[in-house]
């Protein structure tokens, strides 16, 4: 029994701990846009809701930064359309947008807490969430809304805010 007790609160700490997360791009954040390239800005808001979480953010397949609460970064794309996903470890399920860029133009992506995941998970528990992902390219834990560049450029503003000292 005590065996039990121990693994389950070993179990407990392993995933406490890989829900600290931290954000990092995995490209430069200094450099100028190429006006025959295209920007995409991740921006996530401060929340509680997952708070502890960073989805791993993929374009066309290719992982490029996480997103940790109340944090942003962008990437620089070749115009045309782009299959942006976010992908949460230790938990089932994905959500997906694609997004068609112009030269020149700047996009601001906002991730945010998926409501219904976390009801599904409280109503059917990780089989819920598991069936949940199976039937549904949009699941997961976190949410890809599109927001227009006044939307954007002020919630990347707020962001920016929170991290100064």
């Amino acid at each position: 029994m005590v065996r039990i007790v121990v693994a389950a609160c070993s179990l407990c700490a392993l995933v406490l701990l890989a829900a600290c997360a931290t954000t990092g791009a995995l490209e430069p954040q200094t450099k100028a846009l190429d006006t025959r390239q295209s920007r995409l800005y991740f921006v996530r808001e401060s929340s509680f809701l997952y708070s502890g979480g960073a989805p791993n953010v993929l374009v066309d397949g290719q992982e490029v930064g996480r997103l940790g609460n109340g944090s942003s970064f962008f990437v620089d794309r070749p115009p045309g359309p782009h299959q942006v996903v976010l992908e949460t470890p230790l938990n089932p399920g994905r959500y997906a947008a694609t997004v068609t860029t112009k030269p020149g133009g700047v996009y601001y992506l906002k991730i945010g807490p998926r409501g219904d995941h976390l009801a599904i998970g409280i109503i059917a528990g990780l089989a819920g969430q598991i069936i949940d992902a199976a039937v549904s390219e949009n699941s997961g834990p976190y949410t890809l809304t599109p927001v227009d560049e006044a939307t954007g450029a002020a919630l990347l503003a707020q962001v920016k805010e929170k991290d100064k000292p």
